[in-house]
């Protein structure tokens, strides 16, 4: 996570910038014989305080296994780029809070916080060019299916020559 030290008022609460990536494979590459580097991030918003991430393990494990991991950051990410999704959120992925009853972190994403970023102007435009990339795939997806039908019809006629010609051009 490359968090940007610039704080961000949504609704009211102070939210970060960050970049998430996992180092996995087929996600990094090698930098040097100590470590791996993402070759892609997630760029989202969240809930965090930065002096406890640094000084307090419990918090610091529960933000990262909670907020931070894969699935949570993608799901999120994923219904930021639709119009209308079941819970709008833009980028914004949340944060953990320890529960008063069992002691315990537990994730959550802020309501506000997630309308206002899923509404902001940068996740409009966000949407606007995944939809248009989304259309070039498309168009693209169909021009290879129909040249997919074009070299199977070839194919077939080709295969029918040849057997015809196995059949008769021998005998002639």
């Amino acid at each position: 996570m490359i968090i940007n030290p610039q704080v961000y008022t949504i609704e009211g609460e102070q939210v970060f910038n960050c970049k998430v990536g996992w180092t996995k494979e087929g996600y990094t590459v090698m930098y040097n014989e100590y470590g791996y580097q993402a070759l892609a991030y997630q760029d989202v918003f969240v809930n965090v305080s930065i002096p406890r991430l640094m000084s307090d393990g419990e918090y610091a494990e529960a933000f990262m296994s909670k907020v931070l991991s894969e699935e949570h950051v993608m799901k999120y990410v994923n219904m930021g780029l639709e119009e209308s999704p079941e819970f709008p959120c833009g980028n914004y992925i949340g944060g953990v809070y320890k529960d008063k009853d069992d002691g315990k972190y537990k994730n959550y994403v802020d309501p506000k916080i997630a309308l206002a970023v899923h509404n902001s102007k940068a996740m409009v435009d966000k949407r606007q060019t995944n939809r248009e990339e989304q259309e070039r795939k498309a168009g693209i997806d169909a021009r290879n299916a129909k040249r997919r039908e074009e070299i199977a019809r070839l194919q077939a006629e080709i295969e029918a020559e040849y057997k015809d010609y196995r059949q008769n051009g021998e005998n002639r």
